[in-house]
């Protein structure tokens, strides 16, 4: 328990929460041998994370023009949806 609030008082740029949902997320994947969920879910996490990181720097190179963010927000909600879309209805 002590080497776990070692790791969530270190600060990461990206949460602890988050990289453990994203390898539990491949590993059960992996297991239900579903490859391309796990590229899926691996586009998902690292446009997010792009995001996560480098939105600041996003948003000054669109220089206040709302339209680049929206399309870059939608791309990745689109890709999460039409990816939980495929997982439910779609049989490899």
């Amino acid at each position: 328990m002590e080497n776990f609030e070692k790791l969530m008082s270190f600060g990461l740029t990206i949460p602890v929460w988050q990289m453990i949902a994203f390898i539990l997320l491949i590993s059960i994947f992996m297991l239900s041998h579903r490859v391309t969920f796990c590229l899926t879910t691996t586009y998902v996490f690292a446009i997010y994370w792009i995001f996560h990181l480098f939105g600041p720097h996003f948003v000054a190179k669109a220089g206040g023009n709302h339209w680049a963010l929206t399309v870059y927000i939608l791309f990745g909600f689109s890709l999460a949806s039409l990816s939980i879309f495929a997982f439910f209805f779609y049989e490899e």
